[in-house]
């Protein structure tokens, strides 16, 4: 079976504090973010909204083990808020592919959640709006 099947202890997914792998990625990502490296801390946000797409859209419903919800939304507003900052400081940032990369896994996330949860179609607007102001700026 594969690694969705197994138990959260078993498949490395949850740490030893009992978070999951896009938690964990949020946590250094807040940490790039707080030192200002924020184009680190928008990669790893990305690779967490990765994740949540992989456990709540590729993994086959009877081997989930994580849920869409409110626990994502750090997550979502950590990637706008490094996006915004990123693009501050640079507005040339070589940012495209990792928006593009999380704009397609929320759409899919969103489309996945039925509609009831608007909270990753909210974080799409944000990011499309950070994205373009960003790189109007300085120009």
């Amino acid at each position: 079976m594969g690694l969705f099947s197994r138990k959260i202890e078993d498949s490395g997914s949850s740490g030893p504090s009992g978070t999951q792998i896009p938690d964990r990625l949020a946590q250094r990502a807040a940490v790039e973010y707080g030192n200002s490296r924020f184009t680190a801390a928008l990669e790893l946000y990305g690779e967490a909204i990765d994740k949540i797409h992989t456990m709540c859209v590729v993994a086959q419903p009877s081997g989930r083990i994580r849920s869409l919800g409110a626990q994502d939304q750090p997550i979502l507003d950590g990637f706008n808020n490094s996006l915004g900052a990123a693009l501050a400081m640079d507005s040339t940032a070589d940012v495209d592919r990792i928006v593009e990369q999380a704009m397609n896994y929320l759409r899919e996330i969103a489309a996945e959640g039925g509609g009831g949860d608007n909270r990753y179609a909210a974080a799409m607007s944000n990011i499309d709006i950070s994205y373009r102001l960003g790189r109007q700026s300085k120009r």
